[in-house]
């Protein structure tokens, strides 16, 4: 790249928004597009699967309608997208819009998607296929819960990180740790250069706990009357998939074995939603230099940052 381009692209401005689930992100994030004129980079790795567009809160037609949206329900439940293969699809996205634009919005949860995006992955060492069947008879024969109780006696730290419905994620965590004897978070970056051809500035919501809640179960209200339960129970045949370990379809799937009454399930819902929403505020609290803003920011507020 000719110094001039390389000048010329570190104008360029990505404007992260993150938080807890449920706290008002996508709605902010088509606001500071439309004002910006300027497409939306989803990276929330819920969001990509067109077959649960209501579990994951995917934007409705009004928003996606109102700027270009990319990440958002084109893909199959059939088709994982890893965060390795997340970050190279976004990185040749966001070339292609600070060709047209000096601004991009990105919004989501997905904190290893997002670190995958902008700094890279860590490397971690590989585990032999004997390490791994010792932590699948664990899981096999004593379920996640097992997989969650190991994990916070060896790492706390990475189990307040990581997505706890999402076994792939846990059962790698545990065997790096028994082939190494290191817990899985002492093999992830305390810093990393960012990508330095344009500047990222992070905003993070974080609306009152109890007002969280409240939205919380106002969303899970609103998702069974949009539909939940139709569009997750048919996927019942596909419930060990990868992309379906997710807060919502989990509970679905149980209540359907009978572990759970309807309305016993929507509570399991609204309290894992809880939880994940608190383990994201934990992982954006550690994001260096974001600005944080209570629920609903006047979104002049935030452009003010990046004038």
């Amino acid at each position: 790249m000719e110094s001039s381009e390389a000048d010329e692209l570190t104008k360029k401005k990505l404007l992260v928004i993150g938080g807890p689930t449920a706290s008002g992100k996508t709605a902010l994030s088509v606001l500071l597009a439309r004002e910006l004129m300027c497409p939306v980079v989803s990276y929330d790795s819920r969001q990509f699967y067109k077959e649960i567009p209501i579990v994951t809160a995917q934007p409705g037609k009004a928003e996606l309608s109102e700027v270009p949206h990319y990440f958002i329900g084109d893909r199959s439940i059939h088709q994982p997208l890893h965060a390795a293969g997340f970050a190279e699809l976004a990185n040749g996205r966001l070339q292609d819009i600070f060709t047209e634009s000096d601004y991009c919005v990105a919004v989501g949860g997905s904190g290893l998607y997002l670190k995958a995006w902008l700094e890279g992955l860590d490397d971690i060492p590989s585990t032999p296929p004997t390490i791994r069947a010792q932590v699948n008879v664990v899981f096999r024969e004593q379920g996640l819960e097992a997989l969650r109780s190991w994990l916070k006696s060896v790492d706390p730290e990475f189990y307040n990180q990581v997505d706890l419905n999402n076994p792939r994620r846990l059962t790698r965590a545990l065997e790096v740790y028994l082939h190494t004897g290191k817990p899985y978070s002492a093999f992830l970056s305390r810093s990393k250069k960012r990508n330095p051809n344009f500047t990222v500035v992070y905003i993070g919501i974080n609306p009152d706990r109890s007002e969280l809640h409240s939205r919380i179960a106002l969303r899970v209200e609103q998702m069974v009357a949009n539909g939940l339960f139709e569009e997750v129970m048919p996927l019942y045949a596909f419930r060990y998939l990868p992309t379906l370990q997710t807060v919502g379809c989990k509970e679905i799937f149980d209540m359907m074995e009978g572990k759970y009454s309807c309305e016993e399930c929507l509570e399991q819902i609204i309290i894992h939603t809880r939880q994940y929403a608190r383990r994201q505020l934990t992982w954006y609290r550690k994001v260096p230099g974001i600005h944080w803003f209570e629920s609903d920011p006047d979104p002049k507020s935030i452009l003010k940052l990046i004038d």
